[in-house]
């Protein structure tokens, strides 16, 4: 139900809520979910006290309920990150929100706390999450679930507005190889799987001690003794701060590190 409702389902039986998930709708560079209204392929899945389609949806997160936000049937693991504009009521600041996907009743997904952030003229926090921060097993979802990061006192609403799914990586049905300069896409109907196996007794040979040397520390030379302990047959000096060693100045160097 649009504008404002109570719905007294868990999330976890929200998660499918009836919708058929067979549709697969064709998704372009990103995908808008809410900005001042339900975008369209988008659906309001419950589940907390909530006004939406009025502007910024204003979701009550107080007794740790929330809004579960999906487009149905759709594949939302292609993209690459979530952005969404938190407000939050009063002097309150962030961490207030949490944010985590679902997929047709599997809510085994992390969930991933919006935290620190500088907010905007209108009080609007900004957040850019990485999807694989919120997916880490890139398993396939279609809804977003937004709930309080703690337990709050009942009528404890916040806004959300400019939800979006953005930065469309390239599909699980596609790899790229690279050659040289060429760049080449295959379909994964063109890779074949390929067993390797490593003999570790074969073609053995000695191995030449200056690979086992190590680098020259000037900030710890005089403190750790490790290095001449430890059977290193070299010592390399080297690295970055070489490059602005100057002899002429007594052996003066800088790190980069101010």
């Amino acid at each position: 139900m649009l504008g404002v409702g109570t719905l007294t389902t868990s999330p976890a039986s929200l998660a499918n809520n009836g919708i058929p998930s067979t549709v697969s709708p064709k998704l372009g560079t990103q995908t808008v979910g809410y900005n001042g209204k339900l975008a369209d392929g988008w659906v309001d899945l419950g589940w907390g006290p909530r006004t939406l389609n009025q502007g910024p949806a204003k979701i009550d997160i107080g007794g740790w309920q929330g809004w579960i936000l999906g487009r149905p049937g759709a594949d939302l693991s292609v993209f690459e990150t979530l952005k969404v504009q938190v407000k939050l009521p009063g002097s309150e600041k962030p961490p207030m929100v949490s944010v985590r996907v679902m997929f047709d009743g599997d809510d085994k997904f992390p969930t991933y706390r919006l935290g620190p952030s500088t907010a905007d003229a209108g009080g609007f926090y900004s957040y850019a999450v990485p999807t694989a921060s919120l997916n880490p097993n890139g398993k396939k979802f279609d809804r977003l679930m937004f709930q309080g990061s703690q337990q709050f006192p009942p009528n404890t609403f916040v806004q959300l507005n400019n939800i979006a799914l953005t930065g469309r990586r390239m599909g699980a049905g596609s790899a790229e190889v690279s050659t040289g300069q060429a760049r080449t896409t295959l379909k994964l109907r063109d890779v074949r799987p390929a067993k390797v196996s490593i003999d570790c007794a074969a073609n053995r040979h000695v191995i030449s001690p200056g690979i086992y040397g190590i680098a020259f520390n000037a900030l710890t030379e005089d403190s750790q003794k490790s290095q001449f302990t430890i059977g290193a047959t070299t010592r390399r000096w080297g690295g970055d701060p070489t490059s602005r060693f100057n002899w002429q100045d007594g052996n003066a160097w800088n790190p980069g590190h101010n």
